[in-house]
């Protein structure tokens, strides 16, 4: 009777924890969506966001398909959202370390993708503990603030990967 109590308490804690993460989660990308320049209805004011794991899939105010260029502001303001959540929830067990490849994909406009830029220096600024975020772009109009972060090396056909 001991263990199917301690057992039962500890799915309960479980259940709670993982509950009041993907509230978190999906709160933090709220936040991250409304600050969005003006392109998409469901990213200026987000009531209900869907976020599927096993199918990975997110979906905002029940819609799931964007514009090319949306789904790529959604795909990184994700990843922004889940880096802020696990610096928020010390249980939280995701490494605080992202990636944003491309983040100049999906043919966003300047002004789209300079917006996205303000946000992972906002998203960094917000952050309690170490972390570390990798921007792969292209672009040239960088944020000036991202500026002395950033390693710039051209890569072509004999140099093709970072000199480590």
């Amino acid at each position: 009777d001991e263990l199917n109590v301690s057992i039962s308490t500890l799915e309960e804690e479980s259940y709670k924890k993982k509950k009041d993460t993907i509230l978190k989660l999906n709160s933090n990308l709220m936040e991250l969506l409304k600050k969005d320049i003006p392109r998409e209805k469901e990213f200026q004011n987000p009531k209900h966001v869907n976020i599927s794991f096993s199918d990975n899939q997110i979906s905002i105010n029940n819609k799931s398909k964007f514009s090319e260029s949306s789904m790529v502001i959604l795909r990184h303001l994700f990843h922004l959202a889940l880096l802020k959540t696990a610096d928020e929830i010390p249980h939280m067990r995701f490494p605080r370390f992202v990636i944003l490849d491309g983040i100049d994909d999906g043919g966003n406009e300047p002004e789209r993708n300079i917006r996205l830029q303000e946000l992972i220096i906002e998203t960094i600024n917000s952050l309690e503990n170490s972390s570390q975020i990798i921007v792969g772009t292209s672009i040239k109009h960088l944020h000036k603030d991202l500026k002395p972060f950033i390693y710039n090396d051209i890569f072509n056909a004999e140099h093709k990967s970072l000199k480590i």
